[in-house]
């Protein structure tokens, strides 16, 4: 990298040190001289705990590409406080593994449901980096940050301790179609981050800093058990469920709490939850401008009514 002067420098590393996060991908395949390597550290001492590097080597090996011995200990200190250390394995996925996200050639669709993906990919994140996202940031930033908000609130929504399957859809899709996974969440103790993975491709991820956020559905209080029935709901009505926008809390911890189960959704609720959501979709699908919008939200009204008065639903 040549500068021309110390403006240009200023320049350039204030600009990086502006983005939301800088990714420095494949470390480890190319020498760099001291000029180089001291430019980076501007950078990164710019940046203060904003950056995430992959590498193929080990912290011992990253002397091959940073051949200053201090300068290299510099950057790893500054890299390592108060972050997160992701160790992948040493085997190359991408190797081993044919198209990603495709189905097995038997069609053999429980074990390409039930059977574990050993993934050497996660999504680490801290939930305050995606929470009040401006307009203007590009649409992909903005559907993480709704996909990651969504897990949380499902999490939360259900039991702590045990891992359990969700309604929410996964955000991929391999060979441009949709994954046809669903979201495994699990919450565990209290400050602990929030895991998830898809039960269908190698998508995975925690999320931290969830606690007191908008999106924490856990219970403030302890409530008396009321036995739920449970009712069987299409998938397309759990997603306009989620989309509505006038939910309390009882009813959004409702929705969120909305389990997968082979190709259909389960809702878990008693009689009067059930007639204060039926209330919400039918109040919010009057007001509703768009005619798209409301004919889900409609249709989500049938479904409900219509399976809350099958025999057996209650």
């Amino acid at each position: 990298m040549v500068v021309a002067d110390d403006r240009q420098l200023s320049k350039i590393i204030a600009r990086y040190g502006r983005v939301e996060l800088l990714c420095l991908d494949q470390l480890g395949y190319m020498d760099l001289d001291r000029r180089c390597v001291e430019l980076l550290f501007q950078v990164l001492s710019e940046r203060e705990e904003r950056s995430a590097i992959a590498s193929n080597e080990p912290f011992s090996g990253w002397t091959k590409t940073f051949t200053d011995p201090r300068l290299c200990a510099v950057i790893v200190v500054r890299l390592t406080f108060a972050g997160q250390i992701i160790e992948t394995g040493t085997t190359s996925y991408g190797l081993a593994t044919p198209a990603r996200g495709a189905p097995p050639a038997d069609n053999d669709q429980r074990r390409w449901r039930r059977e574990p993906v050993q993934s050497w990919d996660m999504l680490v994140s801290d939930l305050n980096h995606f929470l009040d996202l401006p307009q203007d940031r590009p649409g992909p930033a903005r559907r993480l940050a709704g996909h990651l908000s969504d897990i949380v609130r499902a999490a939360t929504a259900g039991d702590a301790g045990t891992a359990w399957e969700s309604a929410l859809p996964c955000r991929r899709r391999p060979a441009n179609r949709r994954c046809p996974g669903r979201m495994i969440v699990a919450r565990t103790e209290a400050g602990a981050p929030i895991r998830w993975q898809c039960s269908v491709c190698d998508d995975e991820g925690m999320i931290s800093n969830w606690e007191d956020s908008a999106f924490d559905l856990r219970r403030r209080q302890l409530t008396l058990a009321e036995d739920a029935s449970e009712i069987a709901i299409p998938h397309e009505v759990a997603a306009a469920l989620r989309d509505l926008q006038l939910l309390d809390i009882d009813c959004e911890r409702l929705v969120f709490a909305i389990r997968a189960r082979n190709d259909h959704s389960i809702l878990a609720a008693i009689r009067d939850d059930l007639d204060d959501l039926l209330g919400f979709v039918a109040a919010e699908a009057n007001n509703e401008p768009s005619r798209r919008r409301q004919q889900r939200l409609d249709a989500a009204f049938d479904a409900l009514t219509a399976a809350a008065g099958t025999p057996g639903g209650w």
